[in-house]
């Protein structure tokens, strides 16, 4: 699962070997702790040498759910599994897009309690997370997304079973490419940090969100 991360660079800069259009209404600011329901910045494919960034609201509904307030907005979809289910199957082939990110969060639990990590790449490299967009009950001015997962590897396994699945800058356009099959996942070189739970509240969109944690009493000894 991948239920917050963060953006701290702003994609529209990204050497991604092809020109970024921002179609984006809000100049870019750093963001902490993005959450499900909000607006996040998105890149998908224009049909031809460009990338599109937009903004998408993080919750996926379907062209064909026009419930004003549908009942389930799905922030993931399993990448092993989107192109068999009715809710997923149209966007996997037709409405793929990368979601730009420089981490993510994930809550191991330990002893009753939950600890969330900082998951992120050597240097704080940025990453592209695969996704899938519509609009919602079909109304182009309300696009959705969801971001894919995939089974956990390397350094987060211990924390969490699943992560988002990463698109390499080569294989850009193999994933954007809707007659392809998901991409297998790479072996990711993700780096994980304990951090305090000021993070648990998504009020808190700050750097200090990533401010490492104290140990406990029984770690400390």
């Amino acid at each position: 699962m991948c239920g917050r991360y963060n953006l701290t660079k702003d994609p529209a800069n990204w050497p991604l070997g092809q020109p970024i259009v921002s179609q984006r209404q809000a100049p870019f600011s750093a963001r902490y702790n993005i959450a499900p329901g909000q607006q996040v910045p998105v890149l998908r494919d224009t049909g031809g040498e460009e990338l599109e960034l937009i903004d998408m609201t993080w919750g996926f509904v379907p062209h064909f759910i026009t419930d004003e307030k549908p009942r389930v907005k799905p922030i993931n979809a399993r990448a092993e599994t989107a192109a068999d289910k009715p809710l997923f199957r149209e966007a996997i082939r037709n409405h793929r897009c990368l979601v730009p990110a420089t981490g993510f969060y994930e809550w191991q639990r330990t002893d009753g309690r939950k600890q969330p990590y900082h998951i992120h790449l050597p240097r704080q490299r940025p990453f592209l997370m695969a996704g899938i967009w519509d609009y919602q009950g079909g109304d182009e001015a309300r696009p959705t997304l969801a971001i894919l997962t995939t089974e956990a590897q390397g350094r987060v396994r211990p924390i969490h079973d699943r992560m988002p699945l990463v698109i390499p800058s080569e294989a850009i356009d193999s994933w954007l490419d809707g007659s392809t099959p998901p991409l297998t996942p790479e072996d990711t070189p993700f780096e994980t940090d304990r951090i305090s739970t000021r993070v648990n509240n998504v009020a808190h969109d700050d750097p200090e969100v990533l401010t490492p944690s104290r140990p406990g009493p029984a770690e400390a000894r």
